[in-house]
């Protein structure tokens, strides 16, 4: 992020050794307006998953009803303007009319190509070490956002108890930490055996199909938002239980439908595999619905331990 900040401050610097204002403002011409931007949103939304981890760890928070919704939203809107002054300075290197053709031929080194040529050859290999630190870090928080929904559900018995076990000295979910760890570990080697390439399928089709999932999910929690707080107000604002998820869930929708409509070029696939991903998605949501009404029926304590789960 560093790297990147300096970057755009020193392509402003040189860009503005002259008239500055209609090449600042040259990025939000006509041209910005393309045919592609609706799928191009797609790409957008699927860059901020994450923002909603922070609810996940609510249990931890002093104060969950104030600190997590205020965590929420700084997360969202630094991650916003950053990914849109980053966007706006790459544009302004290359050229508002030529950076969609230097995007298609450089994709891997659209950005290192202006580190290295503005900041030194230096800067470029201290931006590839950071890039492998930043997938890193990624992979770690999706480690530790899953770990705790398996903790959540083995404490509440529905899954294995040993799930809720933790270590003896971090107090960290550490059994689930294992589960999980094994179970990635199994995948990939069956996906190595089967002759699965590292980037075209594993990389990009579990991609694609995590971000057509979360964009799913994430529309149906607004509908929850809808229905558990038709029934049940508690005081919250008619903006916080109705409008803003209505909105949520309006736009999800769309966002949704563009990604199923457009899976070849989100998973840069054109298997049928991959074109069966929503219809996968359906059959593990009415599964996971069936197991629920099943947990309810049958162990109706269970069930009632959910919304103190995963609230």
């Amino acid at each position: 992020m560093t790297i990147l900040l300096i970057l755009g401050i020193a392509i402003l610097l040189m860009v503005t050794d002259g008239p500055a204002e209609p090449v600042l403002l040259a990025p939000f011409g006509p041209s910005a307006l393309t045919p592609g931007l609706g799928m191009s949103l797609v790409f957008v939304v699927s860059a901020f998953i994450g923002f909603e981890a922070t609810a996940i760890f609510g249990e931890e928070a002093r104060d969950k009803s104030r600190t997590i919704p205020l965590a929420t939203y700084a997360a969202v809107a630094l991650i916003a303007l950053f990914y849109a002054f980053a966007t706006w300075t790459i544009a302004l290197y290359y050229g508002p009319d030529r950076i969609h053709e230097q995007a298609e031929q450089h994709t891997a080194t659209l950005y290192l190509i202006p580190v290295k040529a503005l900041l030194g050859r230096s800067a470029g290999h201290v931006m590839e070490a950071l890039l492998l630190a930043s997938l890193f870090a990624c992979l770690l928080s999706f480690h530790n956002t899953l770990n705790r929904y398996l903790f959540a559900a083995g404490r509440d018995n529905l899954l294995w108890r040993g799930l809720a076990q933790t270590h003896p000295d971090h107090q960290s979910p550490s059994h689930a930490g294992l589960v999980q760890t094994a179970v990635m570990i199994a995948s990939i080697v069956l996906l190595a055996l089967g002759g699965a390439d590292a980037y075209t399928v594993v990389f990009a089709w579990m991609s694609a199909f995590s971000s057509l999932g979360i964009l799913l999910l994430q529309f149906l929690v607004s509908l929850a938002v809808i229905a558990f707080f038709w029934r049940e107000p508690r005081g919250v604002s008619f903006w916080r239980r109705i409008v803003a998820p209505v909105v949520s869930a309006a736009g999800l929708a769309v966002c949704f439908a563009l990604m199923a409509d457009n899976l070849a070029i989100v998973s840069g696939s054109t298997s049928r595999v991959v074109q069966y991903f929503p219809e996968i998605l359906a059959a593990v949501g009415l599964m996971g619905g069936a197991l629920a009404l099943r947990v309810k029926r049958r162990r109706p304590t269970a069930y009632a331990a959910l919304r103190q789960t995963f609230s």
